[in-house]
């Protein structure tokens, strides 16, 4: 047999699959030139590019979503940090203990005023010092002998260096906000730590003063009593709109001085301010003008003495010193007629005719604001969808009649014992029913509708029935009658009403008010 070696070459290249004339061999490799070719090469590359860029995408988005809950993060702390400046500005305010107005009293629209004391000069003899523009009472102050009692962690009169180009005037606070304590780290630290800050900025003294008229800051605390009640003007005292800016930040420098204050200030290189918030809010301040009379401090104030009824078991008492019983504002004589029933078992310390209008009763010249503004800031709010629980010094707000009997079917309304201010936009019953159950109310009472004491019920302090700007309350009738053994009382009680102003008609925050303005990362 002869062997053809030529032949045998050939079957093997065809085998191998080297022949490029027999396609369909395990290794034919494709035509590259082809419209087949160019697609599998492509989606070839395809695959080896998108190997490479997921891997890279993935950990873009997971370092974006990282940044992005940081700086949620950050910005919720600058909020927080923000509202605390609202917190710490209230908490001055109460502190203050008084109206914080400008003027030597209150000033109705279309008045001069005169500018009140603000401090005095003791050298060589006590001089006093007037205010000069209306926002000058919100004076926060620094105690540098002792800074536990300052009103702000940062003096006026420190660190106007190493990059600080100006003194922040009003209340400025920071705390660390990563560690385990809010004790400012001690000097020397190096390692970074977050810092929250607020600020409640001072309003600029305008030079020259400009008295009422001046324009001032939108980022300071500002008198808006003109803006929010009628017959008020800005300066008075009883409203202010209050602004805090709140930062989260990192600090890099932690040299200090010898007070204990940073040497390089927050927005300084190499700190670095990580996110900014401003928050805003309102303080009212609640008063209770009583009108001016020789009443002094009567039990109870009324549009006219008639409207006042008592029964044989009813105690209406004015026996204090300099007080009366009953003080009626519309008149025009001297001596004032008794309630319906009164007599000399059931009605003690007299009573008296002012003659002015009924409008001295109003809600706005007793508080200094409307009650349909006080809801806001009232400790209970109640009405009939919502019931009210009312507690020692308190004020709390009920729109609508409400009735305290011993045999209510709401719990809470089955007796009444607390103190405060209680304020009735309608009809206020009491009625004890029962020694068990018995009503007592320390304080102010203001009701716009009637006004039924009843067995057993007892109110310490004054009652005044007035009218409201905002609803159709006139005052009304006032029923004293109790029962053999448990008789209806009303006592006037000058203690009592000093102590309810003392500790509830404080500044108060309006919540309807409180708003977040700006809040934004990275700067």
């Amino acid at each position: 047999m002869n062997f053809n070696s030529s032949s045998y070459i050939k079957r093997a290249v065809r085998r191998l699959g080297l022949d490029p004339r027999q396609r369909p061999y395990f290794f034919y490799i494709p035509n590259l030139r082809s419209p087949k070719g160019s697609l599998i090469a492509m989606a070839f590359i395809m695959l080896l590019v998108m190997s490479v860029l997921i891997p890279v995408a993935m950990t873009l988005l997971t370092s974006v979503r990282q940044n992005t809950n940081a700086a949620q993060l950050n910005v919720a702390g600058a909020e927080n940090s923000a509202k605390a400046g609202l917190e710490d500005a209230l908490g001055w305010y109460v502190r203050q203990n008084k109206v914080l107005t400008a003027y030597a009293n209150n000033v109705s629209v279309g008045s001069t005023p005169t500018w009140g004391i603000s401090s005095y000069n003791l050298s060589p003899t006590p001089t006093p010092i007037y205010y000069t523009y209306i926002d000058q009472p919100f004076a926060p102050s620094y105690n540098g002998s002792n800074p536990a009692y300052s009103d702000t962690s940062e003096s006026t009169t420190l660190n106007i260096a190493n990059g600080v180009t100006s003194c922040f005037y009003g209340i400025a606070n920071e705390y660390p906000v990563d560690a385990s304590s809010n004790t400012i780290p001690a000097a020397g630290q190096t390692t970074a730590v977050y810092f929250a800050r607020y600020e409640v900025g001072e309003q600029v003294d305008p030079v020259p003063p400009t008295g009422p008229t001046y324009t001032p800051s939108s980022s300071a605390c500002h008198d808006i009593t003109g803006d929010r009640e009628g017959g008020y003007v800005n300066g008075d005292g009883l409203v202010w709109a209050i602004n805090s800016t709140g930062y989260i930040y990192k600090r890099m420098d932690y040299q200090m001085d010898q007070y204990g204050a940073w040497l390089v200030p927050y927005n300084v290189y190499p700190n670095k301010v990580l996110a900014t918030a401003k928050a805003y809010t309102e303080l009212r301040k609640l008063t209770c003008n009583l009108p001016v009379s020789a009443a002094g401090d009567a039990a109870i104030y009324v549009t006219r003495a008639v409207s006042v009824y008592q029964n044989g078991y009813s105690y209406l008492n004015g026996k204090q010193s300099g007080a009366y019983a009953l003080c009626a504002v519309t008149g025009t004589s001297a001596s004032a007629t008794l309630p319906n029933g009164a007599g000399s078992t059931n009605f003690f310390g007299g009573s008296t005719v002012i003659n002015a209008t009924s409008s001295v009763l109003s809600d706005s010249s007793i508080f200094g604001m409307s009650i349909k503004d006080i809801q806001f800031i009232a400790d209970n709010v109640g009405s009939a969808s919502a019931t009210i629980t009312i507690g020692t010094n308190q004020l709390s707000y009920y729109n609508g009649s409400i009735s305290f009997t011993g045999n209510n079917p709401v719990t809470a309304y089955q007796n009444l014992n607390g103190s405060g201010i209680l304020i009735v936009n309608g009809n206020l019953t009491l009625n004890g029913a029962s020694p068990s159950t018995n009503c007592y109310f320390a304080g102010i009472v203001f009701v716009t509708g009637n006004l039924t004491i009843m067995n057993g019920a007892d109110i310490d302090g004054v009652v005044i029935m007035g009218n409201s700007t905002s609803y159709n309350g006139t005052g009304g009738a006032v029923d004293i009658a109790g029962s053999a053994g448990q008789d209806g009382i009303l006592n006037a009680n000058p203690h009592v009403v000093t102590e309810a102003l003392k500790y509830v008609a404080q500044y108060r925050e309006d919540i309807s008010a409180r708003r977040v303005l700006l809040a934004f990362p990275g700067i």
